[in-house]
């Protein structure tokens, strides 16, 4: 031989060896950690979409809320017309208590009459 003993064989057989299985779990590793990656993007994507999504439903929601508030503000009695509407309640209140209040007078009077008594 050539200055390689068998000794020297085992030993670079055995190196080899680790350099390979070495190379295997590097190689493992990088595909592990590029699967990660592409799981971490496709997440961030769709936290982005999310994100989005809701963004545009608080614009909508907004919009609707802001259309509610000014149909209330529209609708809503104003104090000017809810004191209008309250003194012509109590102005019609007034006159039919007026007219009860007469009422049993004329209700005799009628009666007196019809009864051939006179006033």
């Amino acid at each position: 031989m050539s200055g390689v003993d068998s000794g020297d064989v085992w030993l670079i057989g055995i190196a080899l060896t680790a350099v390979a299985a070495v190379g295997g779990v590097l190689a493992r590793d990088r595909a592990q950690a590029r699967q990660q990656r592409d799981a971490e993007n496709k997440l961030h994507d769709r936290i982005s979409r999310v994100k989005e999504e809701v963004l545009q439903e608080v614009k909508v929601l907004r919009a609707d809320f802001t259309d509610y508030k000014l149909s209330v503000a529209r609708e809503y009695a104003s104090v000017d017309h809810l004191k209008e509407v309250e003194s012509r309640l109590v102005d019609a209140i007034e006159k039919l208590t007026a007219k009860l209040e007469t009422m049993p007078t004329r209700l005799a009077a009628e009666i007196k009459q019809s009864l051939g008594n006179g006033p």
